[in-house]
C-alpha cells in the first residue's frame, strides 16, 4: 500500500515538474529547427538588416537556439549560439542575443564574451509586473589585445498591456515589455530605452529602440516564421 502511494505521489510529482518545465517556454516556438526571421529598420524605415533565429535543441529546461544577424549594407554576418533557460518555473534568455546586430561587421573569431546575464521572461505575465535587468558585455580582439568593449544594460523592466501585433508573419496578441537601455561602444555610452512585443508559441514579434529623448532611433519586426 505504502508502495503504491509513493508511486502516484511520484507520479504527480513528476508531471507537475513536467507541466511547469513546459510553460517556461510557451513564448517560444515548440518545434526544433523552426527559423524566426525578424527584419531591421532605421527610423525612417529604412532596412538596416536581417536576423534568423533558429530552434536547434529542445530539452524541458532548456531551449538551444542559433542567431544569425546580417548588415543590409555590407552583407556581413555575425553568428551566436545561446540559451533560454528554464528556473523554477520561469524563462531566462542569455543577454549575447541583444548584441546580434551591432556585432554583425566582427568576424567571429574576434570576439570574446567578458560578461553576460539573462533576463527573465515570466511564464504568467502581469499588467504592470516588473522584471529584473541585467547586462552583457563583450571585447573586440585583434592579435589576442582588446582594442573595443561593446555592451548593454537594461533596467527598469516592466510589463505594459496586451496588444494585437500585424507584421508579414501575421496577426499576434502580444504582451509588452518596456525597460530603459545603456548601450556601450569603446568610451561612448548611449542611454535611451526600448520595449519588445511578445507572443506565444513565437517569442519577440517587434521591438523598438528610442534614443534619451523617446524618439524612435530603430525597429524591428517578425517578418516570417520557417518550419523545416
Amino acid at each position: 500500500m505504502k508502495k503504491n502511494v509513493f508511486t502516484l505521489f511520484f507520479a504527480i510529482f513528476a508531471l507537475t515538474m513536467t507541466t511547469k518545465a513546459q510553460d517556461c517556454f510557451k513564448f517560444m516556438p515548440q518545434k526544433e529547427g523552426t527559423v524566426l526571421e525578424t527584419t531591421q529598420f532605421d527610423a525612417k524605415k529604412h532596412k538596416t538588416g536581417v536576423s534568423s533565429l533558429t530552434i536547434l535543441t529542445r530539452t524541458s529546461t532548456q531551449l538551444n537556439v542559433q542567431l544569425e544577424s546580417k548588415d543590409a549594407k555590407t552583407d556581413s554576418v555575425y553568428k551566436v549560439e545561446f540559451a533560454y533557460i528554464c528556473k523554477d518555473g520561469k524563462m531566462y534568455v542569455d543577454m549575447k542575443s541583444y548584441l546580434g546586430n551591432q556585432l554583425a561587421n566582427y568576424p567571429n573569431g574576434n570576439i570574446t564574451v567578458v560578461d553576460a546575464g539573462e533576463l527573465e521572461i515570466p511564464s504568467d505575465p502581469k499588467e504592470g509586473q516588473e522584471l529584473p535587468g541585467g547586462t552583457v558585455l563583450v571585447s573586440i580582439m585583434q592579435q589576442g589585445i582588446s582594442i573595443m568593449k561593446i555592451g548593454v544594460t537594461v533596467s527598469n523592466r516592466k510589463i505594459e498591456k496586451l496588444e494585437t501585433i500585424k507584421t508579414d508573419a501575421g496577426d499576434f496578441e502580444c504582451f509588452k515589455i518596456t525597460q530603459d537601455t545603456e548601450s556601450k561602444m569603446g568610451f561612448i555610452k548611449v542611454k535611451g530605452s526600448s520595449a519588445e512585443w511578445i507572443s506565444d508559441g513565437v517569442g519577440v514579434v517587434r521591438s523598438e529602440n528610442y534614443d534619451k529623448r523617446g524618439d524612435l532611433v530603430s525597429y524591428s519586426v517578425l517578418t516570417a516564421v520557417k518550419n523545416k
